[in-house]
């Protein structure tokens, strides 16, 4: 016996357990051999079990491999194993030029890419009307879009003033998932980045600040937090539309509920790991802590200085620790020259939210009068034009899902809000 069998290209078995399984064949075999050399009777008393250690010597003479179980081979498809020999597709994204259809039968047709991730894309699509909207497929394995369904059927139902609008929900088993929303325009970081200075005025960065806060509070009052609050996550509305002076919130692919269904706040879990974006993540997330409604806040201020000033002091840093230290550093020692260029109120916002215990309720009405009270020193009016205003653009915001520095929602990738203040832009 040369033991070439114990060969394959997907295991190797050292020379240690080759000797051992070489003497227990050899064993076998012996067993076998000696009955067969036993009298005819004794032979055909021990038939069932001398054909059973037979049919086990053969079986011991096979090739050890992971991967073959008698003549079937097995693949694994999605977590599950199959055994008909063929790979089946699975996580396979629809593409520009298809045409997809939704739950409620009505087709799509997929014109171009608006911007893509590691596990989606977002598409302006056309329905049989020709009318344009977003759709947002993920890869079916990967998709946290049953998380955004549930924020946009709750804001809907609210008619919350800066949440899309969504139409229609698709799936392609095993590929994808998809919604059709509202078609939206360029988002905030991208309008920042397209400003002078990469900067908007004070007038337009106090604006955005108010109706950022209130789409926050809007969120929060139908049960939701965030959990990534960040410029790349708000968007003007489609000039089409005549929405372009309204910030809309999406993405919502690292929300969580934070209430109960008697309406009372959950409490803090231990540890859940880290959520959300480094650069504009909240002292509880850099301490993987449980988040609630004040970090969303406090995310929402360090967009609010990047907005008004151009950038944060830790934007080049990629060091999550130094990203905290420096974070501690501006409440102390560098709280003069973090808010320098900004607004004087900006520090009164800090002090309030860093005073907020994890199940508190922010003050939204306050917020909304300390950036009215800057306004008005700045004499700012509410009406003034935009910074992006005659330079707006119809395409809609580029996020999707992606598996850079946020960790995935509940689940995997396994986690999933009272009126607020009405704002006239």
């Amino acid at each position: 016996m040369n033991g070439d069998f114990y060969r394959s290209p997907r295991h190797t078995i050292d020379l240690q357990q080759r000797n051992f399984h070489s003497n227990r064949v050899a064993k076998i075999g012996a067993v076998v051999d000696v009955a067969s050399d036993e009298p005819l009777q004794l032979r055909n008393a021990e038939r069932r079990r001398s054909s059973s250690l037979r049919r086990f010597y053969n079986w011991c003479k096979r090739p050890f491999s992971n991967t073959r179980t008698h003549q079937r081979t097995y693949k694994t498809i999605g977590g599950r194993m199959k055994d008909d020999g063929a790979q089946t597709k699975g996580d396979r994204l629809p593409q520009a030029g298809e045409t997809v259809k939704s739950d409620t039968n009505r087709t799509y047709n997929l014109k171009r890419v608006l911007g893509e991730g590691g596990y989606g894309t977002v598409f302006e699509a056309n329905d049989c009307d020709s009318r344009a909207y977003a759709l947002k497929a993920e890869k079916w394995s990967k998709t946290v879009l049953k998380i955004e369904i549930g924020v946009l059927k709750a804001t809907n139902a609210r008619s919350c003033r800066h949440f899309c609008t969504l139409f229609d929900v698709g799936r392609s088993s095993p590929d994808y998932m998809f919604i059709v929303v509202t078609l939206l325009g360029p988002d905030i970081a991208r309008l920042r980045n397209e400003q002078p200075e990469r900067k908007f005025s004070i007038g337009t960065a106090l604006r955005v600040g108010m109706q950022t806060s209130a789409a926050i509070e809007e969120l929060h009052r139908t049960g939701f937090i965030s959990r990534d609050v960040k410029p790349g996550n708000f968007a003007i509305g489609n000039r089409d539309e005549e929405q372009h002076r309204i910030v809309f919130m999406f993405d919502f692919g690292l929300s969580r509920k934070y209430l109960d269904k008697n309406s009372n706040v959950l409490p803090a879990r231990k540890e859940p790991g880290w959520r959300g974006t480094t650069r504009y993540g909240s002292l509880q997330a850099h301490q993987k802590a449980d988040l609630g409604r004040k970090d969303d806040y406090e995310s929402w201020l360090y967009m609010l200085v990047e907005i008004t000033k151009g950038s944060l002091p830790w934007r080049m840093v990629t060091d999550r620790a130094k990203v905290q230290e420096t974070k501690l550093s501006i409440r102390t020692t560098n709280r003069t020259a973090f808010f320098a260029g900004c607004p004087k109120q900006y520090d009164r916002l800090m002090e309030m939210i860093d005073k907020l215990a994890f199940d508190s309720c922010p003050p939204y009405q306050e917020f909304q009068k300390i950036l009215v009270e800057a306004c008005e020193e700045a004499r700012i009016s509410i009406g003034a034009k935009y910074d992006w205003e005659g330079d707006c653009t119809s395409s809609i915001h580029t996020s999707v899902t992606k598996s850079c520095d946020k960790s995935p929602s509940d689940q995997q990738r396994a986690n999933a809000q009272e009126r607020p203040t009405k704002l006239d832009p």
